[in-house]
């Protein structure tokens, strides 16, 4: 990644998303928050979010070098953070050894899900070093379809990737669950993929989601 921030270093501002940063173990060292504190371009973004699970919290911060972290600064409201989201912030650090057993779980249940997928005929699945799955499905099957079928038949929710810039709905992102719901996930997949049920095939047709409820209704 270093290599990549020398050949930037012309540009006016690198900013460098590190939200997943803390699920990585295919690398000792991947974070580049040490360089972006060097370099006068250089911004990475953190986020509890993701690593952490607290999506309602809203707390993210950077790292940059003092310079430009001034400036940022300088652009944000006075009062930017909330006192719930600091006490949560200020509790993290009693639960370092919990947090670093979690990551080792995820990483386990990561590698035995993307196998389990694997094993599924048709379907391609991406290496990932993050909390997610990339599955691409088989040919001619439509992801908004199999998603609607899998939580209405399955009660599992999976993300379809129609509306990504350079993707399609032939892609869908799967959250690493452990193996409990992993199973139920692949259930539903053999029950739904083309030697099921040939609505996979097609597009539904407009009305065809009156039975699902409102919210993924009105999501459509």
């Amino acid at each position: 990644m270093l290599w990549l921030l020398d050949e930037l270093a012309d540009l006016d501002l690198v900013v460098v998303d590190e939200s997943f940063i803390d699920f990585v173990d295919g690398e000792r060292a991947p974070s580049v928050a040490d360089e972006a504190a060097l370099r006068p371009n250089v911004i990475v973004l953190k986020s509890l979010g993701k690593n952490f699970g607290l999506h309602g919290i809203r707390f993210g911060y950077l790292v940059a070098n003092p310079a430009l972290a001034a400036t940022v600064r300088r652009a944000l409201p006075k009062w930017n953070l909330n006192s719930f989201a600091e006490s949560v912030v200020f509790m993290l650090k009693e639960y370092g050894v919990e947090y670093r057993q979690s990551l080792a779980l995820l990483a386990r249940d990561r590698a035995n899900m993307s196998l389990a997928l694997a094993a599924v005929p048709g379907l391609t699945v991406f290496l990932s070093q993050g909390n997610f799955v990339l599955v691409k499905l088989p040919d001619g099957v439509d992801g908004t379809v199999l998603r609607d079928r899998l939580l209405t038949e399955h009660g599992v929710f999976v993300r379809e990737c129609g509306n990504k810039l350079g993707s399609s709905s032939q892609f869908i992102r799967l959250v690493v669950r452990p193996h409990e719901d992993v199973q139920r996930l692949l259930d539903g997949l053999q029950s739904c993929l083309p030697a099921g049920p040939t609505a996979l095939w097609r597009q539904p047709s407009r009305g065809a989601h009156a039975d699902l409820p409102s919210a993924l209704a009105a999501a459509q």
